[in-house]
């Protein structure tokens, strides 16, 4: 255990990619529930352009150690599957006490 307080989030990591029988490429996942992460939403985004209806829903999510996330993966929090956005952390360490939670994983949802 290790957030004691954290969530539940199902890490859907990526097995592969097939063809269907038009030819498009779908991605291949196997699905995965972690407990006790923390995550913390940073942002939801509608442009003010009004040129199109589009929502952007952010969040990072902190890992233990050796939680294994790709950028190839995707990820379900709260009910919101996003994408990994850009490269995973890695392990870190807190500057001040020397803490080494895991990694943070930032996460993007684009819908409209």
């Amino acid at each position: 255990m290790f957030f004691k307080f954290g969530e539940t989030i199902t890490v859907h990591r990526f097995s592969g990619e097939q063809a269907n029988g038009h030819g498009k490429v779908k991605k291949l996942f196997t699905d995965e529930q972690l407990g006790h992460v923390a995550v913390e939403p940073y942002q939801v985004a509608e442009p003010s352009d009004g040129g199109r209806e589009q929502i952007t829903t952010r969040f990072s999510i902190y890992l233990s150690p050796g939680a294994g996330i790709t950028p190839l993966d995707e990820v379900t929090v709260r009910g919101v599957r996003c994408e990994v956005d850009g490269a995973v952390s890695g392990e870190w360490v807190n500057p001040f006490n020397g803490w080494a939670p895991g990694s943070e994983v930032r996460l993007k949802e684009v819908a409209g």
